[in-house]
């Protein structure tokens, strides 16, 4: 049972880990534990880690991923690796340890090539190049580098099959912010209204984060007719988002 109750927090959590409380966090933590499946733990890890680069200490997000890896070292699991060093990255960026972050980013795409292990749980099911691209991405954003940060972005919607719309919504508003961030107002708000569309019926804590900033952004830029059109638009769908 309590692999299953694991496995559900972990679908439920995935999305809204910026914004959950500890207690569940030990929750998650201690099913995983009793489950005996350290690949279970690992994953609870990893959402901790989520939370240390999203809204707490970054460097609670590096010892959360390093202590999860640490815990599958007997697992044949290179998708549940890669997942763990984004996050890794993500609390390195936030750090502004740029060669830290582009270490673990480079180890997390070897593995991610190498395919699904044995071992690799069923419920990773988000692990891709595209992942890992825009992962990249939001590192680059996260390290003050917004140029490089659209360019990844740009390379993950490439790759993104149809059928990953949340995922290719998310990684299309941190590509409009950096846009935005690098001078490009046009692109970034031309990539905004892309994005609008797409999180119509999306219903996501993280995904309203990010729109959040990427309308933030756009405000640098609100003189322009082409950023109020992308405002009146934008402010008009997080009503609508906050009262569904």
């Amino acid at each position: 049972m309590s692999t299953i109750l694991t496995t559900l927090c972990y679908h439920r959590m995935r999305d809204r880990a910026v914004h959950l409380a500890h207690p569940l966090f030990l929750g998650a933590l201690r099913a995983a534990h009793a489950s005996g499946d350290s690949r279970l733990r690992a994953g609870a890890l990893g959402f901790l880690a989520i939370h240390g680069y999203s809204a707490g200490d970054p460097r609670d997000a590096i010892t959360a991923a390093r202590t999860a890896r640490q815990a599958i070292t007997d697992h044949d699991a290179p998708a549940l690796n890669a997942m763990l060093l984004t996050r890794q990255a993500r609390g390195h960026a936030r750090l502004r340890e740029e060669r830290h972050a582009l270490a673990a980013l480079a180890e997390a795409e070897e593995l991610c090539a190498r395919g699904r292990g044995e071992d690799d749980p069923h419920w990773l099911y988000w692990i891709s190049p595209g992942e890992i691209l825009g992962q990249t991405g939001s590192c680059y954003l996260d390290l003050g580098q917004p140029s490089r940060a659209a360019q990844s972005f740009a390379a993950a919607r490439d790759v993104l099959s149809r059928d990953e719309t949340r995922t290719t919504a998310q990684f299309l508003s941190r590509a409009a912010t950096a846009q935005m961030r690098a001078g490009d107002a046009d692109a970034g708000c031309a990539t905004a209204h892309d994005v609008l569309t797409l999180a119509e019926g999306i219903q996501s804590a993280r995904l309203d984060d990010h729109l959040r900033t990427m309308l933030h952004e756009a405000r640098s830029y609100g003189a322009s007719s082409t950023a109020r059109d992308l405002l009146d638009r934008g402010e008009s769908v997080m009503r609508q988002r906050a009262a569904a």
